[in-house]
């Protein structure tokens, strides 16, 4: 498939294209520690003031964008606290940081924030889920009844930035050993596949535009389109490897949507 050359104007896109452009773009950025996962997703702030959910507390550790504009714009919209022994004590630690939490990204969204970070999104899946149940991994024979209120939470927080909205969103995701359940000897027994997948949620590769993973190759930072919706290019940027200046939010929705950078990133 040949990639759309980029056109000059929003108005000039193909229908399907601006149909795309009238909510805001969700990216989702996984990848290893240390891999440049919070840096790509701080250039977000090259289109506009940001607020940085800092659940990971990486803002600090994280290369920040290259103009002083983009550094004055972002805002970071801090989430502290402590997990207490026991499950109730812990809902009633986590359950009002992580409401707290959802209703400043739902305000910054609403007035000044041209997009949100969360990072980690892994962390905001886990504060949500101490919140309601007090555990990780709460128990009960009936799960989809049991997750399924959570999870309709979950989703109106995140849809709440891009949809309800229309400002951006960028989440990031650690990766994780993916395991399978083997019988040995009689036994059922986790193991191992080999594999990485991102922690948290899993409905976000639904949700999102695109994902992008982050790793580095000879101390290079580098990034992968792992999967991308937007048309009319998405698809067949699959499987491109983004470096230096390319590693840029902006960059990678125009080269997906045909634009240039410049008639919407200001």
């Amino acid at each position: 498939m040949a990639i759309t050359k980029p056109t000059s104007k929003w108005e000039d896109l193909p229908d399907s294209s601006v149909a795309v452009m009238r909510r805001g773009i969700f990216m989702d950025i996984v990848g290893l520690e240390g891999q440049g996962k919070s840096s790509l997703a701080m250039t977000l702030a090259h289109v506009g003031p940001i607020g940085f959910v800092d659940i990971d507390q990486s803002s600090d550790r994280a290369r920040r964008p290259d103009t002083k504009k983009a550094k004055a714009g972002i805002k970071v919209l801090p989430v502290r606290y402590a997990v207490a022994p026991g499950e109730d004590a812990t809902k009633s630690v986590c359950g009002p940081a992580w409401l707290r939490m959802a209703n400043q990204v739902e305000e910054a969204a609403k007035s000044w924030a041209k997009g949100i970070v969360i990072d980690t999104g892994t962390e905001d899946w886990e504060l949500i889920r101490l919140g309601s149940f007090g555990t990780l991994n709460p128990k009960g024979n009936r799960m989809d009844r049991l997750y399924g209120p959570v999870n309709a939470r979950y989703r109106t927080h995140l849809r709440s930035v891009y949809r309800a909205n229309s400002k951006h969103l960028v989440t990031i995701h650690q990766l994780k050993d993916e395991y399978k359940d083997v019988m040995i000897d009689g036994q059922k027994q986790s193991i191992k596949t080999g594999k990485q997948v991102p922690g948290g949620f899993k409905e976000i590769g639904y949700l999102a535009d695109m994902r992008i993973r982050c790793f580095r190759e000879k101390g290079d930072f580098k990034a992968e389109i792992v999967l991308c919706k937007l048309a009319p290019n998405g698809p067949a940027l699959e499987g491109q490897v983004l470096e230096d200046d390319q590693l840029d939010f902006a960059y990678i929705v125009a080269l997906a949507t045909g634009t240039e950078r410049e008639d919407w990133a200001k």
